[in-house]
């Protein structure tokens, strides 16, 4: 805010009128500062950016581009069993495990999975960067202020982890069927599996000395694992959410992200949290 004048809170005898921001500006109240448009944590903000960036890209470009995109970056299990052999080689191998999480296939997909991604996403990153703030010389190339380097870099790796979990996951359980896999809810499943482990826990969450994770054993941890199983198992064997002749919904990718999740988070953890 900019430095201004208090036109009745000069005082001529003793002393001289001050400005917001002066030396003395803490005899009064602070004025209040402005809150900003975005509260989420920019890597989010970044992430939603690319992700719509590609969307908008294929929605204007011409089909023929459109289909040389996704036959570069949407999963197919049986390109993917080509091994290095598939068009492109390793890298056109390798490339669908993350690069499917930037395709969607319309405007409902690609809203829906932002919406979770901001919800899942943000917790998990505010439990990074306050472990993070910790981390050790040996990583201090990639400290910053609180929301730094090294917990971004965390939570994208984690992200894609999960995203990579649950297309292997979809590739086990569609070894020999035409199927396409799009969209980033595998690795947004996976962000819930962190999640999960440790927002229900008592003790601070987010400040230096909360509380460790929670045990695949605990409770909320059990429930949450079995309503996964269930919603998901239920869209997928008995249609349950899915439209007529709309895309099926990937369950295994949604599985396999959120266990990968579950499963990984701890490793991410404790990371962020070296040199304690």
């Amino acid at each position: 805010m900019r430095n201004g004048i208090h036109g009745d809170n000069r005082d001529r005898g003793d002393r001289s009128w001050r400005s917001e921001g002066g030396p003395d500006a803490g005899d009064g109240p602070a004025p209040p500062r402005r809150q900003p448009v975005f509260t989420a944590p920019p890597v989010l903000i970044w992430t939603l950016a690319a992700m719509w960036g590609v969307f908008a890209i294929l929605v204007i470009a011409p089909p023929q581009f459109v289909y040389r995109f996704d036959s570069l970056f949407a999963l197919s299990p049986t390109r993917f069993l080509m091994g290095a052999n598939a068009e492109g080689g390793l890298v056109g191998w390798l490339a669908p495990l993350v690069g499917h999480m930037f395709v969607h296939a319309d405007l409902m997909h690609i809203g829906v999975n932002s919406l979770w991604f901001l919800a899942f996403g943000a917790p998990v990153v505010r439990r990074l960067t306050a472990a993070g703030q910790d981390a050790p010389a040996a990583i201090a190339m990639f400290r910053g202020p609180p929301a730094g380097a090294w917990p971004t870099f965390l939570f994208l790796a984690f992200f894609v982890l999960c995203g990579a979990g649950g297309a292997l996951t979809f590739i086990a359980f569609n070894l020999r069927e035409p199927a396409i896999l799009v969209g980033a809810s595998g690795g947004v499943s996976g962000l819930l599996g962190g999640l999960v482990l440790f927002l229900h826990r008592p003790g601070p969450a987010f400040a230096r000395g909360y509380r460790p994770l929670a045990a695949l054993t605990d409770p909320i941890v059990a429930m949450w694992i079995i309503v996964m199983i269930a919603l998901n198992v239920g869209s997928g064997v008995f249609g349950v959410g899915v439209d007529e002749g709309g895309p099926n919904i990937a369950w295994e990718a949604h599985l396999g992200g959120f266990f990968t999740g579950l499963l990984t988070f701890p490793v991410f953890d404790r990371l962020a949290r070296l040199g304690r």
